[in-house]
């Protein structure tokens, strides 16, 4: 098995808007863009480590209201009803063009995430533009929403740079078209990005499956493989995960079969 690693640009993270204000529909809108950004593409807090200090940058020209909230996994849930975790603070943070303040994100112990393996929550970070001012009539304006991963280890789970080799991958034959089966054996969520089957040296015969996303601790995963074949012997594999620093880390297997072969 091999496994290399490359650096991962920090890249602004995707922002989502979830609430606008308009006082002339049919006017045509600029391209809008969040102007917070956050220090970290991901946050690992563990039983050793209770407390990281991320800092969040508003890289826009005008002052930006900020409400902070965690949830476990559902976007649209009520922040006054979510039990976590966690709490965050300052909850409500004006930050001034150009500006940078280190948020305290906290474990509380609150809720009694499982022991034994990794959980998973959302810190929520939403941007609040200021008022339009009269001049400002027929303006579109927005607010974006970002949501980060925020990871958990209880006692026990340690950070392990390559629990990803420790993944597995089977051909399933079930049905007209062949799956590949990944299973995550570990306590830590694994979250993939390219899966690709076939030769390396023969680009156009190389299948792409595709960015399976997330793999929780003990979960699977089937992914149609294109072409609907796959050789008796099995075909060699490569796929990359994200590490905790955002990093990408490649592993390889010289052939991935079917089940029981």
């Amino acid at each position: 098995m091999s496994q290399t690693s490359q650096p991962r640009n920090f890249r602004r993270l995707r922002a989502r808007a979830v609430a606008t204000l308009c006082l002339a529909a049919a006017l045509p809108m600029a391209a809008a863009h969040a102007a917070v950004s956050l220090s970290h593409t991901r946050l690992i807090v563990s039983a050793d480590q209770p407390e990281v200090t991320p800092r969040v940058a508003n890289e826009g020209d005008q002052p930006v209201l900020l409400q902070m909230w965690f949830d476990a996994g559902n976007r649209d849930a009520d922040p006054q009803t979510i039990v976590t975790p966690f709490l965050v603070l300052p909850p409500i943070l004006r930050l001034e063009a150009g500006a940078q303040q280190r948020l305290r994100i906290l474990y509380t112990g609150h809720g009694s995430p499982p022991a034994g393996r990794e959980s998973v929550y959302w810190l929520n970070i939403l941007e609040i533009p200021p008022k339009a001012d009269a001049t400002g009539a027929g303006l579109l304006q927005i607010s974006f929403r970002t949501r980060v991963k925020v990871f958990f280890r209880p006692d026990g789970v340690k950070a392990d740079a390559r629990a990803h080799e420790s993944l597995r991958f089977e051909v399933r034959r079930q049905g007209p078209e062949p799956r590949l089966r990944i299973t995550n054996p570990t306590p830590l969520h694994q979250t993939l990005l390219d899966v690709v089957m076939g030769s390396a040296r023969n680009h156009h015969a190389a299948r792409n499956l595709g960015e399976p996303g997330m793999l929780a601790p003990g979960a699977s995963i089937d992914l149609l493989i294109p072409g609907g074949r796959i050789a008796d012997a099995g075909e060699p594999l490569w796929y990359c995960v994200i590490d905790d620093a955002g990093v990408e880390l490649c592993g390889s297997r010289a052939s991935v079969g079917a089940a029981g072969r």
